[in-house]
């Protein structure tokens, strides 16, 4: 965790220091945002419980929305890239399409992701933005990559033709969907559960957009 205790330097901080405090302060501003809502989440609050000056903020996200937007952005990075766990190699699309799926529904049982959705859907009368940046990240960058992964897929020949937008979204709500809505109902799932629904949801999704019928 970034410090504040750390000895003071002369001169602009490193790359790897100036991650751990755009790090920090996204994990700060999660938490906060979470915690009190949206429109009780100052910038100063947030420089405050993350132990740097407003202007280290404000230099990063100019104003609260873009802080927002980046809390949200971090989250889908954490589903596309995968954590230091997740560094294997892919030996197909299709294999990186279904690590993918399983990260995806990690993070729809998730309690930050679970806050997000919470939030957005709570202050979207007086905060319409939030909803927007939720469903452009989703949009823009887990669909769009899933999309690309499902065409690699068709033109590897593992998957039938068909618009991958609309596989992409299909898969993604077919192994989210159920997990998702139950953890927002107060039923949270182990990592075993987890698992075993998205083996069950990728069989399911094989079995309707494969290119041959599967044997087994």
């Amino acid at each position: 965790m970034f410090s504040c205790h750390s000895p003071k330097r002369l001169g602009r901080p490193s790359r790897d220091e100036a991650e751990r405090i755009s790090d920090h302060v996204l994990d700060t501003a999660a938490r906060l945002f979470a915690e009190r809502g949206y429109a009780a989440t100052s910038i100063a609050a947030i420089a405050s419980a993350a132990k740097v000056g407003k202007h280290t903020v404000y230099r990063r996200y100019p104003d609260k929305s873009d802080l927002f937007r980046a809390v949200v952005h971090r989250k889908a990075d954490q589903i596309l890239i995968g954590g230091l766990e997740d560094r294997t190699e892919p030996r197909s699309n299709l294999e990186a399409l279904r690590a993918l799926a399983h990260r995806a529904a990690l993070a729809a049982v998730s309690p930050d992701m679970l806050s997000i959705y919470q939030l957005t859907v709570g202050e979207a009368k007086q905060f319409p933005e939030l909803a927007s940046i939720v469903m452009r990240v989703e949009g823009d960058r887990l669909i769009g990559r899933i999309a690309e992964l499902v065409a690699g897929a068709q033109a590897d020949g593992d998957l039938a033709d068909g618009d991958p937008v609309f596989i992409a979204r299909f898969l993604i709500d077919g192994v989210t969907s159920f997990l998702f809505h139950h953890c927002l109902a107060g039923q949270p799932f182990t990592l075993e559960e987890v698992a075993a629904h998205v083996d069950q949801s990728w069989r399911l999704f094989l079995h309707g957009a494969a290119a041959r019928p599967l044997s087994e």
